[in-house]
């Protein structure tokens, strides 16, 4: 349609994502979110059924009888696009554990009624499924980042991180008026 493919090509630089980058990011998430990272990305817990983190119901035992009560986010600039090269891959891991089928048809479903809702979160990325788990993944090329002055890059993944934490909310929400209107 627009030939945009045949017109990028793949970005062999160095990540603009760089390490000072996620260094502002999680002085600007903690203390609100617990979150943990590095020089090539980080990694987030949103409440989904509470606010108890995973590595506190592992260590602890605490939590519910569901297991993990958060939503997981990492962020990571180590994986490349084929087609576009380097960038920033966000990945959310709701806390649910389904049978295969029953998780692929929810993530049709999240991704119909993203079309059709005000999720209040960009919509760069879809809902998938991996074995039993259902997750948003979204890759943000290099080169929307190139022109941009290194606080303009970690605010812009700050804002994506953001967006991932409302998904969580909305995800949450839509899944809870499901339940009630199957009910």
């Amino acid at each position: 349609m627009l030939n945009i493919r045949a017109s990028m090509r793949i970005d062999l630089q160095p990540s603009p994502f760089t390490p000072e980058v996620f260094v502002w990011v999680l002085a600007k998430l903690q203390p609100s979110v617990l979150a943990t990272g590095g020089c090539v990305g980080l990694t987030a817990e949103f409440p989904f059924y509470n606010d108890v983190p995973a590595v506190i119901h592992g260590v602890l035992d605490a939590g519910t009888k569901r297991g993990v009560t958060t939503a997981l986010l990492m962020a990571s600039v180590t994986e490349r696009n084929p087609r576009v090269g380097g960038g920033l891959l966000l990945r959310l891991c709701l806390p649910l554990t389904l049978e295969p089928k029953a998780a692929s048809r929810l993530a049709n479903d999240l991704n119909l009624a993203e079309t059709q809702e005000w999720t209040e979160c960009h919509l760069l990325g879809s809902w998938r499924t991996k074995e039993t788990a259902l997750w948003f993944v979204c890759f943000v090329p290099s080169i929307v980042a190139r022109g941009l002055q290194p606080l303009q890059r970690a605010m812009l993944v700050f804002n994506l991180i953001i967006s991932m934490r409302i998904r969580t909310n909305w995800a949450k929400t839509y899944l809870s008026a499901r339940d009630s209107a199957l009910s």
